[in-house]
C-alpha cells in the first residue's frame, strides 16, 4: 500500500468516526434532565447530557424531562426536587438510562430505568404480608432486569473492542 493509499485510509477512517459520533451527539435533544443525589459526579453527568445534545436544570419545572436520582439517597425520604418530579409528572429515573441511551445511539425505553417513589410509599404503607411480597417480587424483577441489560451492555462493549482488536494492523506504528 502506498503513502497515498494509506493517507486515504485514515482520512476515511477518520471521517467514520467523525459521521458516527456527529449522529449521536444529539441523542438528547429536546430533552431537560435535572440530577439529584450525584454530587461528586454532577459536573461529568451534567457534561455527559450536554455534549449529547441534552439541556441540565438544577431545578425542576414542568418542562424538565427527567430527574435522575441516586435511589439510595432519594428513596430514603421525599426530597424537594422528588415531590416537584412527582408534582410536575417528571420521570425519576437511574443513571444508567442515560448509558444506556448513548450507547444505543437513542433515547431507549425508560420503563427499566423508572423509580416510582409514589408506588412504593403506597404498598410500604400496607402491612399484609401479600403486599410486602409484591414489593419484593417487583424489586427482584426490577433488579433482574437491571442486570440483564448491564451485561447485554457489556457483551456489546467486550464485542466492540475484540472486532477492534481484530481490525487493526499487528504492527501499527512500527516500522519495518
Amino acid at each position: 500500500m502506498s503513502m497515498t493509499e494509506v493517507q486515504e485510509k485514515e482520512d476515511t477512517d477518520t471521517e467514520d468516526i467523525v459521521k458516527d459520533v456527529n449522529e449521536n451527539v444529539n441523542i438528547f435533544y429536546g430533552l431537560t434532565f435535572c440530577i439529584y443525589g450525584y454530587y461528586d459526579q454532577l459536573r461529568y453527568m451534567k457534561d455527559t447530557i450536554q455534549l449529547y445534545g441534552g439541556t441540565y436544570s438544577s431545578f425542576i419545572t414542568k418542562n424538565t424531562s427527567y430527574l435522575i436520582a441516586n435511589p439510595e439517597i432519594a428513596g430514603s425520604s421525599k426530597t424537594y426536587k422528588v415531590e416537584q418530579a412527582i408534582k410536575y409528572g417528571v420521570k425519576i429515573v437511574t443513571p444508567q438510562f442515560i448509558d444506556a441511551c448513548i450507547e444505543c445511539g437513542f433515547v431507549v425505553d425508560d420503563e427499566t430505568f423508572l423509580l416510582n417513589f409514589e408506588e412504593k410509599n403506597y404498598f410500604e404503607s400496607m402491612n399484609t404480608d401479600w403486599e410486602h411480597l409484591r414489593i419484593e417480587d417487583s424489586k427482584k424483577e426490577a433488579a433482574e432486569k437491571q442486570k440483564k441489560i448491564q451485561f447485554d451492555l457489556f457483551k456489546k462493549e467486550r464485542d466492540r473492542v475484540e472486532n477492534y482488536e481484530k481490525s487493526r494492523p499487528k504492527h501499527w506504528g512500527l516500522a519495518r
